[in-house]
């Protein structure tokens, strides 16, 4: 089992605050789906997130890889709950 820790870290960008990483209840509301169908692609191996402390932290990379896959296949994440 490979374990991978990283900080939540917000850069501030030109007046625009980017997190690196996201919890479930935030990236279900940037994927427009609900907490309990990420946490069962999480846990399907379906998408990338680490559990740290009971809970659990995707990263921003993961999530952009994911909106990139759903559009590959004209599809939005709502469209999966």
């Amino acid at each position: 089992m490979q374990f991978v820790i990283f900080a939540i870290v917000e850069t501030n960008m030109t007046d625009m605050t980017e997190k690196k990483a996201y919890s479930v209840t935030e990236a279900s509301e940037i994927l427009n789906v609900s907490g309990a169908v990420l946490r069962k692609y999480i846990n399907a191996g379906k998408m990338q997130a680490v559990h740290y402390f009971g809970k659990w932290i995707i990263p921003s990379s993961e999530i952009e890889r994911y909106k990139a896959k759903l559009a590959e296949i004209g599809l939005e994440a709502k469209d999966l709950d």
